[in-house]
């Protein structure tokens, strides 16, 4: 289907800030649905892959990072 930018940060959940790297990335293409509208994307199923590859990605790249805290022991 045909999603705005706006749809597609509501059905994956991410910010419009990931949206516009997809399309720098080549990920999405914007089509404008009528002139002086806002962009819209036509979701075909290898988009859809490229958009759950670049997820999975996203979520395996941000693990949460061990801190190795040194305790100052008091005399």
């Amino acid at each position: 289907g045909r999603y705005s930018t706006r749809g597609l940060v509501e059905k994956y959940g991410v910010t419009w800030d990931t949206v516009r790297y997809w399309i720098k990335k080549g990920i999405l293409t914007p089509e404008r649905a009528l002139p002086k509208s806002n962009f819209c994307f036509q979701l075909t199923h290898e988009v859809e892959q490229l958009i759950q590859a670049a997820l999975a990605r996203k979520r395996t790249s941000r693990r949460p990072t061990q801190h190795h805290h040194h305790h100052l022991h008091s005399r």
